[in-house]
């Protein structure tokens, strides 16, 4: 059996592969996680984001729950 990866050849001849790891809180409560969660990923990227958490649809139950 052949052992084998999907990756490509560089030019100076070794190998690599394009893994991508991207951690997209769904609010601005999850940003804190997400990047506790990339700093112990080598290589991830936790992409802030600025949508509240009680934004549009959400607004009634968030009102209640306070």
């Amino acid at each position: 059996m052949q052992k084998s990866f999907l990756g490509y050849r560089r030019e100076n001849g070794r190998v690599g592969i394009r893994n991508h790891v991207i951690i997209l809180p769904v609010d601005d409560l999850s940003n804190a996680a997400a990047e506790a969660v990339a700093n112990n990923i080598k290589g991830a990227l936790a992409i802030r984001t600025r949508t509240a958490a009680c934004s549009s649809a959400r607004t009634s139950t968030c009102t209640s729950v306070r």
